[in-house]
């Protein structure tokens, strides 16, 4: 078989099923492209070029602890920002509460607008 230039179909069909893999993977097979499919997929060399990364190396170029921390941070603040501005409603509130005789809830709702 090594000495012939072209196999016949019969002796393909045969190859096919002792290797268990399709005709047309024997008569297309090109030496060249299966070389540098090896070499680029050998030792790393295409390490994560796959679409899915089933080894899930993932690469943190920030501590997520950190970023959790200061997103609880700026959270507080706006918290206490709140607190403020509604202690400074209240406060007008018992300002105009203390002028006026009568407080319509007209007067009341400028406040919270």
């Amino acid at each position: 078989m090594e000495a012939k230039d072209e196999i016949d179909d019969a002796l393909h069909a045969q190859l096919s099923a002792a290797l268990k893999i399709p005709v047309e993977a024997i008569k297309y097979f090109d030496e060249e492209a299966a070389v540098v499919n090896i070499q680029n997929n050998c030792g790393g060399a295409n390490l994560g070029a796959t679409t899915v990364n089933a080894g899930g190396n993932i690469y943190c170029t920030f501590n997520p602890i950190d970023k959790l921390v200061e997103v609880m941070d700026e959270n507080k603040r706006l918290f206490e920002e709140l607190l403020r501005a509604r202690e400074r409603q209240i406060e007008m509130m018992r300002k105009m509460l203390g002028r006026q005789t009568r407080f319509s809830l007209g007067d009341a709702c400028k406040f919270f607008k």
